[in-house]
């Protein structure tokens, strides 16, 4: 014991140590893994940028509202504001009275407005000369450290690289040669020992974690030759395998469908991994995708008996599931998908809406006396998508699972607090009218009430976002009620 513990202190058997080509294999995974987590940060520090600099401009004065939404777009205006902003939080000061104050800068900003509006090639010009500045700026800066550092190795630019494109994995594999690779399945194949021992002790988040760390190992590697390929590929579906059931646990739906898809990708026989996903598809409403998945095994002829029953059950399941679904979504949506997306203030049960054709963008008075909307078709349309991509964001969806599980799956009591759940209605999905800025929240839910109405009945395109966005609403509220109806699913 005393002579290992000498060995650990020695600086000589450590620098031997990290000579060893398993242990500078796993220094390159550890940076590989840091250059992820920076890369992903790198994503997550742009998206709240954005965040903070739309609500700092919500609280801009109208004018310069309307000087800066044709520009805040562009890379340069972007950065150019967020850094004014944040020395306006250092100062305690906010954006809206720097503008005012700054005058050099405003004008700036004005006459790159006013060149938008006038020549917005020309503007795309600037930018791009911008972007080369940077550039070249950066580069020269990256030459300079690039003297007193040492160099990223190629796969590691690739790799951040792509993840700055937001690419998950990369676009290659590398090969490794027999020694390396044996290292990197005796280390999957320990995570995955230890994911089988958290699962089985029902610690499915954890086991989940070690089974998806495993897949990352493997994810990214290849062998040297068609039998060190075939034995990373045996591991690496069991893994992947093991992935989907712990995700199924734990109701992390998306994971169990890309894992079982992954591993049907290297084995399109494996009836396991078509099972969870048929579950996984089910889970998601996924009817027809699920039932495809069901059949597949059943019609198998080399499939034993046991999985064809359980596919079986899972086929009769699934039309129970179909039509307690479709009943209590046919039931809730007779009550509220004619009345809008934000108020109540819709027809009443048994009118019909006018069905003319209108192919105009700006609408017409039509023949019962029904007034042009106040937004055109393609403002409407582009309302829409804003509110179909706030709707999507996690965050929100995180409330409305929060808020279906409060209320126990009651859609009534759903409907009632839904308003808590779902972000306010925002000025800057209005960017395209300048002049909306000055209406209050309540007039931009009526405008935009109307005018869905409006266009849904004669553009196809309207009634399909509307109906979207209902879907994005009521997807946590169903996918809850769909895993109570599961309760008692076995194993498999």
């Amino acid at each position: 014991m005393s002579n290992l513990s000498d060995k650990l202190n020695s600086e000589a058997f450590w620098q031997d140590f990290m000579r060893r080509p398993e242990a500078q294999e796993a220094l390159r995974q550890e940076q590989q893994q840091h250059l992820q987590q920076y890369a992903a940060s790198v994503k997550e520090s742009l998206v709240k940028e954005k965040e903070e600099l739309k609500e700092a401009l919500l609280d801009c004065g109208e004018e310069l509202r309307r000087m800066l939404a044709p520009i805040v777009k562009y890379d340069m205006v972007h950065r150019l504001l967020y850094n004014t902003l944040t020395d306006c939080n250092k100062h305690g000061i906010s954006l809206n009275d720097r503008l005012l104050e700054d005058h050099p800068f405003r004008e700036r900003l004005q006459q790159l407005s006013d060149e938008c509006k006038a020549n917005p090639e020309h503007l795309k010009a600037i930018q791009d000369q911008w972007s080369e500045v940077v550039f070249d700026a950066k580069r020269a800066e990256d030459e300079e450290k690039a003297k007193y550092t040492t160099p990223l190795i190629p796969a590691q630019q690739d790799l951040i690289s792509e993840a700055l494109r937001g690419h998950d994995k990369p676009v290659s594999k590398r090969r490794l040669d027999a020694y390396t690779l044996k290292t990197h399945l005796t280390t999957a194949q320990q995570m995955r020992k230890d994911g089988n021992e958290k699962y089985q002790a029902g610690d499915y988040e954890k086991a989940l974690e070690r089974y998806t760390n495993a897949v990352g190992l493997l994810s990214p590697i290849t062998g040297s030759n068609p039998n060190d390929t075939k034995l990373l590929n045996e591991l690496y579906i069991l893994v992947l395998k093991n992935q989907a059931a712990a995700a199924l646990k734990c109701e992390r739906w998306n994971t169990a469908i890309a894992a079982a898809t992954d591993a049907l990708s290297i084995d399109e026989y494996d009836c396991k991994s078509r099972y969870r996903r048929a579950q996984g598809r089910a889970m998601l409403g996924d009817i027809d995708g699920a039932r495809q998945d069901y059949q597949a095994i059943i019609d198998e002829p080399w499939v034993d008996r046991d999985s064809k029953e359980a596919a079986k059950k899972g086929l009769r399941d699934l039309d129970k599931i179909q039509r307690n679904h479709k009943k209590s979504f046919n039931n809730f949506w007779a009550k509220t998908l004619d009345k809008g997306v934000f108020s109540k203030e819709r027809a009443k049960d048994g009118e019909a809406p006018d069905a003319e054709t209108d192919t105009s963008d700006a609408g017409a008075t039509r023949s019962d006396g029904t007034p042009p909307p106040p937004l055109t078709r393609k403002q409407t349309l582009e309302v829409l998508e804003a509110l179909r991509n706030d709707y999507a964001r996690s965050d929100t969806q995180d409330k409305l699972r929060v808020l279906a599980e409060e209320v126990e799956l009651d859609e009534e009591a759903f409907m009632a607090r839904l308003k808590d759940a779902l972000p306010p209605l925002s000025h800057s999905q209005f960017a395209w009218a300048q002049d909306t800025y000055s209406k209050a929240d309540r007039d931009l839910r009526r405008d935009l009430d109307t005018s869905v109405t409006y266009w849904r009945v004669s553009d196809p395109s309207v009634s399909n976002l509307n109906s979207a966005i209902w879907q994005l609403i009521m997807q946590e509220l169903m996918i809850k009620k769909r895993s109570k109806q599961m309760e008692g699913w076995e194993d498999y």
